[in-house]
């Protein structure tokens, strides 16, 4: 944690913290150590912590992305919530029957399935450092793989068509970047892609030529493709509304995005080739688009939680159709994946909540200032 001040002068650091902090007038100074929040008063003029450290909450949630689950008031009043979204990893067929899962239920972020479809990578949060970790899962023999180890947040992983690589996003410097690793973790991990904004890869075509990620700026998101090697970016999809969630079609011809140039997100195909020859596949909302290996059918995730199939034979798309419903939670930014589809179409590794923080307890506590030991 830092004191930065407004004149530009070089900050200050005050404390290690894993998570958010938060500064409630005129001075006090909220903070998570070793899982429990944490009051102090804070002197801001000397920058400093003062006075003894007192426990409020013994244990308060934390997400991968440096958030720590509580709000405080001015009017004494502090809530917060104390468990971590966990959820585990289903198989499903089309008719949403339940064939089996895959390892113990976990925090997962996002993942993926090999183009093989006989391994999984999946970005899980580590209990002890509370940041997600690539990891690969066998899923013929059992074993796991941890491909990276760092206090960084690791995870969107994609793989390469021949599956022997793997890209992925990090913030070792602050924004989310893309690296590369290859999937057997022999090789070093290698920094692919850095800018000003932060980006999440999506898809990796099947070329091998390019890498699909979201580009997220100021004013939204654009969907954009990096060369392998990192020397060229491309706009793919760039409009004045927020696109997302590109996945380009295996035979290179379409792409595949959910849109929020309407007052929901939906999910369009466009030609790659040319920008006005485009469908929109999705009504009354959609999101997650993925394709089936011979690009004859797309599957989405619709506003009401149904797996849906639009058929997309040589022409056009055909009308929606639902197959089963499934329960997840609803999207967010930066939209991730909550399922995968094998490369026949038949199967489906979705991520069903075991614990959802959206319907986690929220604690409210009174009087906090005044508090000395939490429960």
């Amino acid at each position: 944690m830092y004191l930065g001040e407004l004149d530009g002068s070089a900050p200050r650091k005050l404390f290690t913290s894993p998570l958010s902090a938060s500064f409630v007038p005129p001075d006090r100074l909220l903070f998570i150590a070793d899982d429990a929040l944490h009051v102090a008063r804070f002197d801001l003029a000397g920058a400093k912590l003062a006075g003894e450290r007192l426990t409020i909450v013994s244990n308060v949630a934390g997400s991968s992305n440096f958030h720590a689950a509580f709000s405080a008031s001015r009017t004494g009043l502090l809530a917060y919530a104390s468990g971590a979204a966990s959820a585990e990893l289903v198989w499903f067929d089309r008719s949403g029957r339940r064939t089996g899962s895959v390892g113990p239920s976990a925090e997962y972020v996002d993942f993926r399935l090999s183009p093989d479809d006989q391994q999984l990578a999946l970005a899980e949060v580590d209990s002890q450092s509370h940041r997600p970790d690539i990891r690969v899962l066998d899923l013929v023999r059992g074993t796991k793989l941890r491909l990276t180890s760092d206090v960084a947040t690791d995870a969107s992983p994609v793989w390469s068509p021949d599956g022997r690589q793997i890209v992925f996003r990090s913030n070792p410097n602050g924004l989310h970047d893309l690296y590369v690793k290859a999937s057997n973790g022999a090789a070093r991990t290698v920094p692919l892609l850095r800018s000003q904004n932060a980006k999440y890869p999506t898809d990796w075509t099947s070329d091998g030529r390019n890498i699909v990620y979201t580009d997220q700026h100021e004013n939204g998101s654009d969907i954009w493709m990096v060369a392998v090697d990192g020397s060229q970016t491309t706009p793919l999809v760039r409009t004045p509304f927020s696109e997302v969630q590109g996945q380009v079609s295996p035979d290179g011809r379409w792409v595949a995005y959910t849109s929020f140039e309407t007052e929901r997100p939906e999910v369009y195909i466009r030609s790659v080739s040319d920008s006005g020859t485009r469908w929109q596949v999705s009504a009354g909302g959609g999101t997650d688009p993925r394709w089936r290996h011979d690009t004859r059918e797309l599957f989405y995730i619709s506003a009401d939680s149904w797996l849906m199939s639009v058929d997309f034979p040589d022409a056009d798309p055909v009308a929606p159709k639902r197959l089963f419903q499934v329960h997840i939670a609803p999207p967010g930014d930066p939209f991730l994946s909550n399922y995968d589809v094998t490369a026949d179409g038949e199967r489906f590794l979705i991520k069903v909540p075991t614990h959802d923080v959206t319907s986690t307890p929220i604690h409210i506590l009174s009087n906090w200032p005044n508090a000395r030991r939490g429960s």
